[in-house]
């Protein structure tokens, strides 16, 4: 029994500081924040090329207003949707992959899924628009 609890112990330290290590909004990324309190930037600093040995990494802001509306009390991915403009979602923050906004219908979250390129961009395309990538910047998280 006490082998038991502490290799249970073990494991859950051993998860817990996986958990906190680094970012976690994409495998690539060292970094990604909202870059103003609306949320209209996305800010990611991620490497360049996906195994390269001399990893060399881009600074990128994309403007989520471009790409993500707000319908039906939710963030969704729209061309041009200027969720956090005329829709009022306001006091954007990022938790690993998701965003929390404080919106007209209450408190609305979105999950940024992969939107990666091959060279460290920030991008997204559907069936309807795209791509939509980011673009370099001097911005910093």
């Amino acid at each position: 029994m006490v082998a038991l609890s502490t290799t249970l112990g073990l494991v859950l330290m051993a998860a817990s500081a996986l958990a906190f290590s680094g970012s976690t909004f994409h495998p690539q990324c060292t970094d990604a924040c909202l870059g103003d309190s609306n949320g209209n930037l996305l800010i990611t600093r991620c490497q360049i090329g996906w195994f390269e040995p001399d990893a060399k990494y881009v600074w990128t802001q994309l403007d989520l207003n471009t790409i993500l509306g707000y319908q039906d009390d939710k963030i969704v991915f729209q061309k041009n949707g200027n969720y956090a403009g005329d829709n009022g979602c306001v006091n954007c923050f990022l938790t690993d992959r998701t965003m929390y906004c404080d919106c007209p219908g209450g408190l609305t979250t979105f999950k940024f899924y992969d939107m990666m390129d091959e060279y460290g961009f920030m991008c997204y395309a559907n069936a309807d628009f795209g791509p939509v990538c980011a673009t370099e910047t001097e911005l910093r998280c």
